[in-house]
């Protein structure tokens, strides 16, 4: 019988799988192109759903601090040339409220990005392989509002293909 965590996991892998078909052989030129004025690059749009997905996953599922999420971790400052901190609504340097020249600032490299969702996945892998049944009704807070383990896992799910189309 499928565990809580089995369910996410195939949910994880499914959107993981259909996010890298839509940008898996796209340049980095593609990737930092506007489709029109104003409009955000795929490649912004990509580094956000793994920014959400590493917002959830890190800061409210297991409660790190922002300098310690997986972006943070695993050294994609320095293989992207890019640091979010102090970008957007916050400062959370998560893709919300970024103005034009902050969204055309960001370097759209495939292989960092692609570093980073390879990351994501294997952190996330990881949580669900470990997580106890009980995890996902474990209260966590978002904008000090009440939610759960489960929503957040969901919700990182439903953002991506929100975005992904």
């Amino acid at each position: 019988m499928a565990t809580v965590g089995d369910i996410y996991l195939e949910q994880i892998v499914g959107m993981s799988d259909t996010l890298l078909m839509r940008v898996g052989d796209m340049s980095d030129e593609q990737l930092a192109q506007r489709p029109g004025e104003y409009l955000n690059p795929v490649g912004f749009i990509y580094w956000h759903i793994l920014r959400i997905w590493d917002f959830d996953l890190n800061l409210l599922i297991r409660g790190q601090d922002p300098s310690n999420d997986a972006w943070h971790r695993g050294g994609m400052t320095e293989l992207s040339g890019y640091n979010p901190d102090g970008h957007g609504v916050g400062g959370r340097g998560i893709g919300f409220g970024y103005t034009d020249a902050e969204v055309d600032e960001m370097p759209y490299h495939h292989t960092a990005l692609r570093a980073y969702h390879d990351l994501l996945l294997l952190e996330t892998k990881d949580f669900l392989a470990n997580a106890e049944e009980s995890e996902f009704a474990r209260e966590v807070l978002f904008r000090d509002t009440p939610t759960t383990v489960g929503a957040r896992m969901q919700h990182a799910v439903a953002h991506s293909f929100q975005h992904i189309g």
